[in-house]
Parts: C-alpha cells; sequence; structure tokens
C-alpha cells in the first residue's frame, strides 16, 4: 500500500514533467518510452514487494515452532488463518532493503523531475507566457509542499519497522505500532486540509455544496470608468 501510494505520486510529478519539457528537449520522453518508464516504475516497486512477501512466508508448523521459541504468550495467534510473520532474520532483512529501495526509486524519481521541471520552465521563460509560467510554478512548488507535509506520514510505519531491527525480542511494540498504523491511515486528513486551504475554488464549491455559513468579503468599489472620462472632459 505505501509503495503503491509512493509511486503513483512520482508518476504524477513525471507525467506533469513531460508535458512541461519542450519538444526538442533531452528530457523529453516519446510515448512508448513513458509508458515504459512508468511500467518499470510501477511494477518494479510493486513486484518486489510481492515477491519479498511471497518468499518469506512461512507455514503453520513453521509460526507455531516461532512464537513457542520466540514469543511463548503469542500462541493465540495460531488460531488466526492466513497468518503471515517473519519468522527469520534474513525474510526481515529482505523486506526491509526492498522497502527502501522503493523509497530511493519514489524519492529519486521525484527529485529528478522536480529539478527537470523548473529547469525547463525556467528555458521556455520567453517562449511561454508570463501568466503561464508562473502558474506552472506555483502548482510545482505547491505540489511539493504538499507532498512534504504527508510524506512524513507515509514513511513512519517502513521507519518503525527498520527500528523493530535493533530492539530487544522482548520489547513490546505493540502500542507503537497501533499508533504508527493509526497516523499512516490518517495521511490523508492533512493532505485534504492543506488542499483546502490552498485551493479557494474547490473551497468555495464545498461552501455552496454543503451551505456552509461564512462571512463574505465586502466587494471592492469599482469607478465607472465612463464616469471618470466624463468628469476629466468637463475639467
Amino acid at each position: 500500500m505505501f509503495s503503491l501510494q509512493g509511486v503513483l505520486i512520482a508518476v504524477l510529478m513525471f507525467m506533469k514533467t513531460m508535458i512541461i519539457a519542450r519538444a526538442d528537449s533531452p528530457f523529453r520522453m516519446s510515448n512508448t518510452s513513458q509508458k515504459l518508464f512508468i511500467l518499470a516504475l510501477v511494477g518494479g516497486t510493486v513486484s518486489s514487494q510481492l515477491f519479498v512477501l511471497l518468499a518469506s512466508y512461512s507455514n503453520t508448523s513453521q509460526v507455531s515452532e516461532f512464537l513457542e521459541k520466540t514469543y511463548p504468550n503469542m500462541l493465540f495467534l495460531l488460531r488466526y488463518n492466513f497468518l503471515w510473520m517473519l519468522t527469520t532474520n534474513r525474510h526481515f532483512v529482505g523486506l526491509i532493503t526492498s522497502i527502501f529501495v522503493c523509497i530511493g526509486l519514489v524519492f529519486m524519481t521525484l527529485l529528478m523531475s522536480f529539478i527537470v521541471l523548473l529547469f525547463e520552465l525556467d528555458l521556455q521563460v520567453n517562449s511561454m507566457s508570463k501568466a503561464s509560467n508562473k502558474y506552472h510554478k506555483k502548482v510545482v512548488f505547491e505540489f511539493m509542499g504538499h507532498l512534504g507535509i504527508s510524506l512524513p506520514f507515509y514513511i513512519l510505519v517502513p521507519l518503525f519497522i527498520f527500528v523493530k531491527f535493533f530492539l530487544d525480542d522482548d520489547t513490546d511494540v505493540a502500542v507503537a505500532t497501533t499508533i504508527c498504523f493509526a497516523i499512516f491511515v490518517s495521511a490523508p486528513i492533512p493532505s485534504m486540509i492543506v488542499f483546502l486551504l490552498k485551493n479557494p475554488v474547490y473551497r468555495a464549491f464545498l461552501i455552496k455544496e454543503f451551505h456552509i455559513p461564512y462571512k463574505q468579503k465586502p466587494a471592492a468599489k469599482t469607478t465607472n470608468s465612463r464616469q471618470t472620462q466624463s468628469r476629466v472632459q468637463i475639467e
């Protein structure tokens, strides 16, 4: 789930870069190359996670032996069907490695797309209208700011899994695990709040749709141009 969310964000940033890039730009890819890159990025990250999960699967007897040896007070977990558990350090290291490889791919794609996008916008200052260029830069910085706010919520779970590798087996991490997953699933909340604060059009739509009372700012007084011209002629 984490990998898929991160990869989709990276794909959106990559597609935005390809749209803005000039036709003769060395960073511009053909439609076929773009599809292959997106397929490799999404397929590589997701398939690596699935491969590690399938390769680290342990049958019921292996899980039972692991629990009896390591966590004898957790034997009640055997009552649940389809219980997946990392029973060896090799499996745990493989899972951690795959997670951080996926994070590295996502960060590299985002960073390179951000740099190339700003570079292309700077080169198109004269060929693109000033308002359009400014708008695209504003969208890019808002997107990266939005990502910077929501990203810590997504990173918390894999970071906690990595930290758990250095803890003793007797350390109780049930409460910390619950808190981390609660923060992880609540990541869309701050993302939506930031989106509402920075998007007045969508905010006005929600206010109108749900009939939310709000104080409307008084409209600024405008001067009639015809009256102004007539006054100038009289003077």
